[in-house]
Formats: C-alpha cells, sequence, structure tokens
C-alpha cells in the first residue's frame, strides 16, 4: 500500500508536505505510511485516497472472478504490512463496495 500511495505522489508530483496538508496528517505520518512503518485507519486511508484523487478501493485488493456473494468460510481475507487488524472481502464485486471487518482473535 506505501508503494502505491508513494507512486501516487510522485505522479502528481506533490511534496510530502503537500500531500499531507491535503489528508490532514503530518508529513512525518506520510512518510511512514509510504515506506510501510504505519498504517493508517480506514478513514486516514479514506482522507489520502481522496488527497491523491483515486478511490479507497485503489488501495485493496481485486478480485477478479467468481461468485457475486463470498461465504464465511470462504472469504479471502487479508491484512496490511504492520497492522492487527484483518479484513474481508464480502463480495467479488468490491470496487465501489463497502468493506467488512472481521474481529478475530489472532492465534
Amino acid at each position: 500500500m506505501g508503494q502505491k500511495i508513494r507512486q501516487l505522489r510522485l505522479d502528481d508530483r506533490l511534496t510530502l508536505e503537500e500531500a499531507a496538508e491535503r489528508a490532514g496528517c503530518t508529513p512525518g505520518f506520510l512518510s511512514q505510511v509510504e515506506r510501510n512503518q504505519a498504517v493508517p485507519s480506514i478513514s486516514m486511508l479514506y482522507s489520502i485516497a481522496q488527497a491523491l484523487g483515486v478511490k479507497v478501493t485503489h488501495f485493496f485488493p481485486r478480485m477478479t472472478s467468481g461468485p457475486k456473494v463470498v461465504r464465511a468460510d470462504a472469504r479471502e481475507v487479508f491484512r496490511f504490512e504492520g497492522s492487527f487488524m484483518v479484513y474481508s472481502l464480502l463480495s467479488t464485486s468490491f470496487p465501489d463496495r463497502k468493506l467488512g471487518m472481521v474481529h478475530r482473535s489472532l492465534k
């Protein structure tokens, strides 16, 4: 995710300071996100996406085929590097859809 954010920022020719100001965070925090040393909250990720002119779904994996609804025992789960949160795709038509968060104990 950090590499995508950095590339979008560089493509827009924004400095860390400019992008951070647009997103409502500090340049230091944005730098840590770009280097995968910090994980933004979902609300901050929305702000970063808006600041860079993309939808938040740009940062999540895309499913290309399969059923429209994915049953609980067959859902693809993923984490962002450094985050304890576990995310689950509830539908194969993920872009522009809601993201569901599954609370599980990590064993």
